[in-house]
């Protein structure tokens, strides 16, 4: 079975080769204004569009939980 090869890390390559003397977080920095993402297979054209998803932009919302509050310690006076 042939895997077939990541989209971005191929673009990434190709970025890298057509800018040799370039180091690699400005290459990235190129690669990501250069780089079309393709459509995902299966699903409906309309998910993208579902703005109440609890996953926008590709990260989740972490859990907020509330801060722990701490005594004041008593110094002893002598």
């Amino acid at each position: 079975m042939v895997k077939k090869e990541n989209p971005w890390l191929t673009h990434v390559k190709k970025t890298m080769k057509e800018n040799p003397k370039m180091e690699f977080k400005d290459i990235l920095k190129l690669a990501k204004k250069t780089y079309k993402k393709t459509a995902k297979k299966g699903g409906d054209k309309d998910d993208n569009n579902n703005k109440n998803d609890d996953q926008e932009g590709g990260k989740r919302k972490r859990r907020t939980t509330k801060k722990k509050t701490t005594k004041k310690r008593r110094t002893s006076r002598k």
